[in-house]
């Protein structure tokens, strides 16, 4: 035996396989470069047998012996400083192979039965990974599916943790436990849409056993870990599945203690599991391309919540067709990026502090759904495609045990797509609130599209125009306008005497313009006859943020027309109606002028020391 081949049994410096596998001539080197790194198997030199202990020597005279799989390596009387290598791990299988060394009789570690092993001498063999990755396939994983690979990966995250990585389709009885300081990844073609496809990592539950009372495909933590504070985990390019549809992908549900921060997902793909991620106990969490699909009963589709979450980031996520996609109860965070399609409940249930800042929902139920807020919650740049049956823009949540709905939202430059059918049944917002803690909605530069094919273009409708109320006893929800908080808004008939409504005009150019609010005939006594009965209008020049007021004429003794620059001085001038609340519904606002502006729905939630008043000039005559 020569001196490279053999090394001393003594020695506690850990050699990688490719270390290893170089120093032993260009055999070795043949082999490390991709004659055994794989599955693939490796041909005798030209000239050579290739029996069960055959040698495949290099020029320098160093041979590592090859044997078939770990039942023939194990069966053999080897010595101490041999280096082995199997071409499956279970014979015939085509997978598994990997590079021994023979530590001798004397190691003082035990051999696991799953990547280190005893020879028929009692030796330790000992499995060299490669720059410290674990392969599942050498520790007796099957990738094929053939076979519950459970024992085998679970040894690997339990005992060994690190890099662990994987290349098939691998059936699992129970749920995987992961722990602190794990990374499972894959080939990045594990988030393609066949989820056996040629290269991906795909980890299948079969059955619903369960840990700690959660039947999912990975758990974070288990019942009995000293440490239960899961961190720094890292699942990237794998798919999570279910043949009889585990309640979830992942779980680090709500039990004594348990958290799990500074984790990352990327490209992971979760099916047929009635939900897909779900946190309690979260923070630090980032979400990146994560894929969710429901399975026969939907569920949730990204949960991050209960206490003491904050910090989680959603970026470019998608959901289709779960009964919710995102609830995010955590604060200081945000969803960037991401889709919810055909979300059978809610799109958003959204939290204290929580932004949604370029998203997507179509066909959804409820689109924002604010979750026990102390503060409006924030939506930026959202686009909506409205059900033909009936999308409700924002709803707030209802608390079965008190009986009573909580939050307020603010929509920011979003765009609500809707043919005919659904802005008929298009519901603005639903929203309850007690006296002790009003709620508010808002929609600034956000409007009702439709696209019309005869002209290639799409026909954009304030929001107000859809203002449709679901319960209109409720004397505790607030539309803002404009500069004042005030502003409750009820049905006519139930409309409290000091209710008012403020609707705030931005105007950019100067010049002369004519503002105009028109209620129907048919929504004015007698059918409107007269139309300064339901007509008002004010005639008015801008002139370098100056105002003169040419004209004005109301229908009701409670109107007032105000003129504002708001105080960061943005060089527009801002009109302000106020409006009796009865009339407000069915008003139709018109502006003839130099340019088309920018009108605000339900303008911005901010105090009046935010604005400056303009006093208009003399009336012209």
């Amino acid at each position: 035996m020569s001196d490279n081949q053999k090394f001393e049994k003594d020695s506690s410096a850990p050699i990688s396989r490719r270390t290893l596998l170089a120093s032993a001539g260009m055999a070795g080197a043949a082999l490390a470069a991709g004659g055994f790194f794989g599955n693939s198997a490796w041909g005798a030199p030209e000239g050579k047998e290739h029996p069960l202990a055959s040698r495949l020597c290099g020029e320098d005279g160093a041979c590592p012996i090859v044997f078939p799989d770990v039942a023939a390596m194990k069966a053999y009387e080897g010595a101490a400083g041999e280096v082995y290598i199997t071409i499956s791990y279970v014979e015939g299988a085509g997978y598994g192979g990997a590079t021994y060394l023979n530590r001798g009789s004397d190691w003082p570690q035990v051999a696991d039965g799953f990547g280190n092993h005893t020879d028929a001498s009692g030796n330790y063999l000992e499995l060299l990974e490669e720059d410290g990755i674990r392969h599942i396939d050498r520790y007796g994983a099957d990738p094929t599916g053939a076979n519950d690979s459970w024992a085998a990966i679970q040894h690997v995250l339990t005992n060994l943790q690190g890099h662990v990585t994987g290349c098939g389709d691998y059936s699992v009885s129970k749920p995987l436990v992961i722990r602190s300081a794990t990374k499972l990844s894959g080939p990045i073609a594990s988030t393609l849409s066949s989820p056996a496809s040629t290269g991906s990592f795909t980890i299948r539950k079969i059955g619903n056993a369960t840990v700690d009372g959660a039947d999912a495909v990975l758990v974070f933590g288990q019942e009995g870990d000293s440490v239960k504070g899961i961190r720094c985990v890292v699942i990237e390019d794998v798919s999570l599945d279910s043949s009889s549809e585990a309640a979830y992908g992942m779980w680090c549900g709500r039990r004594s203690s348990f958290s799990i921060s500074q984790a990352e997902f990327t490209r992971v793909t979760i099916r047929n599991c009635t939900n897909g991620i779900w946190l309690d106990n979260s923070w630090l969490v980032t979400y990146n391309k994560v894929s969710m699909g429901a399975g026969a009963s939907p569920g949730v589709g990204f949960y991050s919540g209960y206490f003491n979450s904050t910090s989680n980031h959603y970026y470019g996520c998608y959901t289709n067709s779960v009964a919710i996609s995102y609830w995010v109860n955590s604060t200081y965070s945000s969803i960037n990026g991401c889709a919810s399609d055909g979300a059978s409940e809610v799109a958003y249930r959204i939290g204290n502090m929580v932004s949604i800042n370029d998203c997507g929902a179509e066909f959804c139920k409820i689109a924002v759904q604010p979750y026990y807020t102390t503060k409006p919650v924030q939506v930026n740049n959202l686009l909506v495609i409205c059900r033909g049956d009936g999308t409700t823009l924002v709803k707030n949540y209802f608390d079965n045990g008190s009986g009573v709905q909580t939050g307020s939202a603010v929509f920011y430059n979003c765009t609500f797509s809707a043919n005919t059918a659904a802005k008929a049944a298009l519901v603005t917002y639903d929203l309850y609130a007690v006296e002790a803690k009003q709620e508010t909605v808002q929609f600034i530069d956000s409007y009702v599209t439709t696209y019309v094919p005869a002209s290639n273009s799409s026909v954009f409708t304030n929001v107000w125009a859809y203002t449709k109320l679901v319960d209109a006893t409720n004397n505790h929800v607030a539309l803002h306008y404009g500069p004042h908080k005030k502003g409750i808004i009820v049905a006519d008939s139930v409309l409290a005497s000091d209710t008012n409504r403020y609707l705030l005009t931005r105007f950019r150019h100067d010049g002369t313009y004519v503002l105009t609010l028109e209620r129907p005939e048919s929504d004015v006594p007698n059918n409107g006859a007269n139309p300064f009965d339901r007509t008002l209008q004010v005639k008015f020049i801008l002139s370098g943020g100056k105002v003169a007021l040419v004209n004005e004429s109301r229908f009701d003794a409670v109107q007032q027309v105000t003129f504002w620059q708001r105080a960061t001085h943005d060089n527009y001038v801002y009109v302000q109606i106020k409006l009796r609340g009865a009339s407000a519904p069915a008003t139709i606002q018109k502006i003839e002028g130099p340019g088309a502006e920018t009108r605000y729905a339900l303008s911005i939630y901010e105090t009046p020391s935010n604005y400056t008043q303009i006093m208009p000039a003399m009336p012209i005559a």
